[in-house]
């Protein structure tokens, strides 16, 4: 069960980390080290 969870956490962070670049992609800005209420107000 221990192994299960690692695994969902590390698809997680992945998901995480390809957002991230489609976000630096399409609009030029490193949301890396962001609040999340920057981000979606930069998102609209």
């Amino acid at each position: 069960l221990l192994f299960l969870a690692k695994a969902i956490e590390r698809i997680g962070d992945h998901a995480k980390n390809i957002a991230e670049f489609i976000i630096y992609i399409v609009k030029g800005a490193d949301v890396r080290h962001t609040s999340m209420a920057e981000i979606e107000s930069a998102l609209e």
